[in-house]
């Protein structure tokens, strides 16, 4: 019995040190860093340093501001496991317009409105809670996206989740582990 609570505490213990903290933080906020870039050609860079990494922004037509776009770089050892809607608040003052879009793009700009490679989806308030990325998980590289609104104004917030992609080594010294406790405990010697 001695045996298995080493092994099992060793686990623990090898779980507790490889696993990494779970932080979030506002790293753009419209209001305190200013308007996201308008232009395709040149979107603002963000990073995405934390496992949740919030950005708070508004479209629509407040002075010609009808798209936010911004860029950033998913590391070698990440992967992007989706885009969160936090909160939604589209102007209902007589537009009629309650959806906004969120278009993603492979590369460091986005070459023509619409005319995205990754896909697009559009959100409304039904969707906050959930994941709006247009596609599944992205690994490594740089993304860029547009939040688009064609008509009013919308407010917005949304989480990149970030976690880092698991070892291969990992993964293997795990499932090895299960396996021999998992073997040694049916001769009940563990």
């Amino acid at each position: 019995m001695s045996r298995f609570l080493t092994v099992a505490f060793a686990l623990l213990l090898f779980g507790i040190v490889n696993t990494a903290p779970v932080w979030a933080d506002v790293v753009w906020d419209e209001s305190v860093d200013g308007d996201l870039a308008d232009f395709s050609a040149i979107p603002t860079q963000l990073f995405f340093p934390f496992a949740n990494n919030e950005v708070i922004g508004t479209i629509g037509s407040v002075g010609q501001d009808f798209d936010d776009f911004f860029t950033f770089t998913i590391a070698s050892d990440q992967q992007l496991d989706g885009a969160i809607l936090l909160f939604y608040d589209p102007d209902l003052s007589g537009t009629g317009n309650e959806t906004s879009i969120i278009e993603l793009n492979e590369g460091p700009t986005f070459p023509v409105v619409g005319a995205n490679d990754l896909g697009d989806a559009l959100f409304q308030t039904d969707l906050i809670g959930t994941n709006i990325l247009p596609t599944g998980t992205l690994g490594p590289g740089t993304y860029t996206i547009r939040i688009g609104e064609g008509n009013g104004i919308a407010d917005y917030q949304l989480s990149f989740n970030v976690s880092t992609i698991p070892e291969p080594s990992t993964l293997g010294f795990l499932s090895t582990a299960a396996v021999v406790c998992g073997f040694r405990r049916r001769r009940s010697v563990c």
